[in-house]
C-alpha cells in the first residue's frame, strides 16, 4: 500500500507497537468489516456523515479534499486541445454541472460523491461501481461496464 492513507498506518501502527495488514476491501465493506472485528482500524477517504455516525466514531479530519467529478472530452475538445483552438458547445458537452441532471452517472456506492450526486441530480440515472478506477475507466471509455464492478441501485 502507498501513499498518504498507507504511510499514516504504518506511523499509527509504529507508535502503537503493532503489526499493520493491509486489507484490499469494497468501500461499502469497510465500516461492517470494523463493526464486525475483522478490522481494527480505518484509514481512506471516508466522510463522516450523520449517518455513519450512527454506527462508528470518527478521529478528528487528517486530510481536506474536495469531490471533482470526471468527465469525459467530447471529440470536438480533444480536436481542439491537440489544435489548441477553443471550441463551443455541442448537445454532448458537458459546459457546467447543471448539464449533469439527466444524464447518466457514475459513482462509488456510498462515498459522499454518490449521495451529493443523488441529490444535486435527481433526474439523472446511475451506474454504480466498486472500485473507483472503474468508473474512471467507464467515464474514459463511455461505456456501461459489466457487473463484475457495479453493483445493482436504486
Amino acid at each position: 500500500m502507498t501513499g498518504h492513507d498507507g504511510e499514516l498506518a504504518r506511523i499509527i501502527g509504529a507508535r502503537l507497537e503493532r503489526p499493520v495488514e493491509f486489507l484490499n476491501m469494497k468501500f461499502l465493506a469497510l465500516i461492517p468489516a470494523l463493526q464486525a472485528g475483522k478490522v481494527d482500524l480505518i484509514v481512506t477517504g471516508m466522510t463522516a456523515t450523520e449517518e455513519r455516525r450512527k454506527f462508528v466514531d470518527f478521529t478528528e479530519p487528517y486530510y481536506a479534499n474536495a469531490q471533482v467529478m470526471l468527465v469525459r472530452k467530447s471529440p470536438t475538445a480533444l480536436a481542439a486541445s491537440a489544435q489548441k483552438l477553443s471550441v463551443g458547445k455541442n448537445a454532448d458537452e458537458v459546459a457546467n454541472v447543471d448539464d449533469l441532471d439527466g444524464r447518466r452517472i457514475g459513482v462509488l456506492g456510498g462515498s459522499a460523491g454518490d449521495l451529493a450526486a443523488r441529490k444535486h441530480f435527481p433526474h439523472a440515472s446511475f451506474q454504480v461501481f466498486v472500485a473507483s478506477a472503474d468508473a474512471a475507466l467507464a467515464v474514459k471509455t463511455a461505456r456501461r461496464m459489466p457487473s463484475s464492478m457495479t453493483r445493482a441501485c436504486c
